[in-house]
């Protein structure tokens, strides 16, 4: 059923594949700045496709948790950068806090 349900959607929707990962990219801090503005707890970069993103107080919390990162330690001042992130790979990958 499950099978069923997603060739559904990707009839509907169309298949969207991952962001092809090349790794190199460097974090804009005006980009950083922007999702912080847009309500994120804080800002993320991965340094694998180049996406800026943002996450919530408790999507930060999941990460910093996920990757002993110390909560006290995750502020509007710090971003997270990972080496891959859910749109080129499966989960986040080498996550680090950053001062912005």
């Amino acid at each position: 059923m499950k099978t069923q349900g997603n060739e559904m959607k990707t009839a509907i929707l169309g298949a969207v594949g991952k962001v092809k990962a090349k790794g190199g990219h460097k974090p804009n801090k005006e980009k950083l700045q922007e999702v912080l503005a847009e309500g994120a707890s804080i800002g993320a970069f991965c340094t694998g496709c180049g996406f800026h993103q943002g996450f919530s107080k408790q999507g930060a919390m999941d990460i910093a948790e996920t990757f002993e990162i110390k909560p006290r330690e995750l502020t509007k001042e710090k971003f997270f950068t990972m080496a891959r992130c859910i749109l080129c790979d499966d989960d986040f990958k080498e996550v680090k806090l950053e001062v912005l």
